[in-house]
């Protein structure tokens, strides 16, 4: 239920951009927008390549408009977010990408593929961090240790 609060919270960036076709905003601008428990901590134009927090560089990128931003539906969560709108020749559609396996990590390589086929497209670190196999958060959240 919380996964569906936070996609829904994500959907005004993209009516932005659909509204921003007929009325152009700097990307920019976006960090001013105010959304229900969400905090949006950058928002930069971006093109050609862009390296991820621990990746190799995703390379011939469109121009797009980079969105980051945490959102916090209860006191105790904390879902980070990245949302990627094409600058020009948006296809007018949304792809939400899923995680595989335990999740914990926006997936850029498949934000980097949607972007480059005109998609305005978000993905979120579920609310914890880890790859595709570290379950430790699960023992965290119960008040566990892995060790």
């Amino acid at each position: 239920m919380m996964l569906l609060r936070a996609v829904l919270t994500l959907l005004p960036l993209v009516t932005w951009a659909s509204h921003a076709m007929a009325a152009p905003q700097s990307c920019e601008h976006l960090t001013q927008l105010r959304l229900p428990d969400t905090t949006i901590t950058l928002a930069v134009s971006t093109a050609g390549t862009f390296t991820p927090p621990a990746g190799n560089p995703l390379e011939g990128l469109p121009a797009f408009c980079r969105v980051v931003g945490v959102i916090r539906p209860t006191s105790d969560s904390h879902i980070e977010f990245e949302v990627w709108m094409p600058a020009a020749g948006w296809n007018g559609r949304f792809y939400g990408l899923g995680n595989p396996g335990a999740g914990g990590e926006i997936q850029y390589v498949q934000i980097a593929q949607a972007v480059r086929r005109g998609y305005a497209v978000a993905s979120t670190d579920t609310g914890h961090k880890g790859g595709i196999t570290d379950v430790s958060w699960t023992l965290a959240a119960r008040g566990e240790s892995a060790a």
